[in-house]
C-alpha cells in the first residue's frame, strides 16, 4: 500500500539537500536508489510503491504520479495531494522545488534518514544523465517495448540482483506481500 507521506518526506529531504530545487528525473532516480537500498538492508519497500521500467530507467510509479501536474485516468484518486502541499509538480521548464516547509524527521526514523544520507553522499553529486546510465545497468531494469513506454518491474528481480537465491528472494517478496495485507486491513478499519 503506497504511503504518499513517506515518499513526500524522502523527496523533500533530497530536494532540500540540493538547495531547494532538483530535476524530477534526478529526484526519481535518487528515490529509486533509496527504495532499492532499503530493500537490501531492511527487506521491505519503504513507501509501498510499485516499481516500473521506463525508457530512462526504473521509477517508483505512484511517486511519479504524485509528481505530475495533472491527473491521468490511470492514477489512484487523490494521489499527489500530500506532495503538492510541500513540493511543486513536474514542469517542462522548471525543476521540482520546495513550496512549503515539511519536517522529514516527523515521518522518517533516524535509520531511514541514515540510509537516505548514504544515498545522497554516494549519488547526490551525479547528474540525471549519470543516474539514468547507472540505473540502466541494474539487472532488474528492462527497456519497455510497445506503445506504453512502461513495464512492470518485478521486485523478485531486485532481490535477486542483491545475490539472493530464488528461495531467499521469494521469502522477502512474501514478507512484503504479507505486510501489504496487514497494512490494508488496518487502513480499512481505521
Amino acid at each position: 500500500m503506497f504511503r504518499e507521506e513517506k515518499a513526500t518526506a524522502l523527496a523533500y529531504w533530497l530536494v532540500s539537500k540540493a538547495g531547494g530545487t532538483m530535476s524530477h528525473k534526478k529526484l526519481m532516480k535518487l528515490l529509486y536508489l533509496y527504495e532499492r537500498e532499503y530493500m537490501r538492508v531492511v527487506g521491505l519497500i519503504f513507501t509501498g510503491d510499485h516499481f516500473a521500467s521506463m525508457p530512462e530507467g526504473p521509477v517508483l510509479q505512484d511517486t511519479y504520479d504524485c509528481m505530475k501536474r495533472y491527473p491521468t485516468p490511470q492514477m489512484k484518486p487523490n494521489i499527489g495531494e500530500t506532495w503538492k502541499q510541500s513540493l511543486t509538480a513536474i514542469s517542462k521548464f522548471k525543476p521540482i522545488s520546495i513550496k512549503a516547509e515539511l519536517k522529514p524527521d516527523a515521518v522518517l526514523t533516524p535509520k531511514q534518514i541514515a540510509i537516505l544520507a548514504d544515498i545522497w553522499t554516494q549519488y547526490g553529486s551525479m547528474s540525471e544523465e549519470e543516474l539514468i546510465a547507472l540505473t540502466h545497468k541494474f539487472p532488474e531494469w528492462r527497456k519497455p517495448t510497445g506503445e506504453s513506454n512502461k513495464a512492470d518491474l518485478d521486485i523478485l528481480d531486485v532481490f535477486k540482483s542483491f545475490g539472493l537465491n530464488e528461495d531467499e528472494s521469494m521469502d522477502r517478496v512474501r514478507r512484503i506481500r504479507d505486510r501489504e495485507k496487514v497494512d490494508t486491513f488496518f487502513d480499512s478499519v481505521a
